[in-house]
């Protein structure tokens, strides 16, 4: 199996006298889950934009196994989607197929892919509702309907579960689960550490003492490690999602 992500002697940040994180060495392979885990500001995000292209790394190389740019899905945090752009869930949901249809062709021959896309996510009732209405859990179901149109074998997530309900959580989970065995490969930032050590099972962990690879519950419970909550970045890699079944 070939690596969708190898990141070699990476150091990230915006200025080069003071990087979020240095000197990152980690090979992700296809349909493997990377979750990312650190304080706010400690570059979790600044690792998905760089890995995406949207930031330069400050030394070292990211080299993805994917050619084309649509074969990446990038999910920014909720809070930086504009909620008040004058379109119904259905439209919203539909754009992720623009990569297959272009800006001009028409997206109705694709009504049927559209609609199981929302009923995935358990909005079957709210096609009609525009965005501006959508609690926030609604709001990530939406764009995780929008991303399961597009045929990406790479999809790096930023916070997918912040602020959103317990029910939410539930459906997004198996809805990467589903993705995962579909063979893509998964990059999510993730603020809760309970989260982590629920369903994923193994942990790369850059602490400040060195790098950590092992079980994420024993390297990220803080009973073992006083200084768990020092740390400044958190990678998981070459893991599976371990989800728990949900009713």
């Amino acid at each position: 199996m070939s690596a969708m992500i190898t990141l070699e002697s990476l150091s990230i940040g915006y200025q080069a006298q003071n990087p979020l994180a240095t000197d990152i060495n980690v090979q992700v392979q296809q349909s493997d889950v990377l979750a990312l885990v650190g304080l706010n500001g400690s570059g979790k995000s600044t690792l998905l934009k760089t890995i995406m292209g949207l930031v330069k790394p400050l030394s070292g190389s990211v080299n993805l196994g994917v050619v084309r740019s649509h074969d990446v899905a990038y999910l920014p945090q909720q809070a930086r989607i504009e909620k008040g752009f004058p379109i119904e869930l259905k439209e919203f949901v539909s754009t992720g197929l623009w990569s297959q249809t272009g800006w001009w062709r028409s997206m109705r021959n694709y009504d049927k892919e559209v609609q199981e896309a929302i009923e995935r996510v358990g909005l079957n009732d709210m096609a009609k509702v525009h965005l501006s209405e959508l609690s926030g859990g609604q709001m990530q179901r939406a764009l995780f309907a929008r991303m399961l149109l597009q045929p990406s074998k790479l999809l790096l997530l930023d916070e997918p579960f912040n602020g959103v309900d317990e029910a939410t959580i539930s459906v997004l989970l198996e809805q990467l689960k589903y993705c995962q065995e579909q063979g893509v490969t998964i990059v999510a930032a993730i603020h809760d550490l309970e989260l982590v050590k629920q369903h994923f099972d193994q942990c790369l962990l850059f602490h400040p003492s060195g790098l950590l690879q092992g079980n994420s519950k024993s390297l990220l419970d803080a009973s073992n490690d006083n200084a768990i909550e020092q740390v400044p970045l958190e990678v998981t890699t070459d893991s599976r999602l371990d989800l728990l079944d949900h009713a």
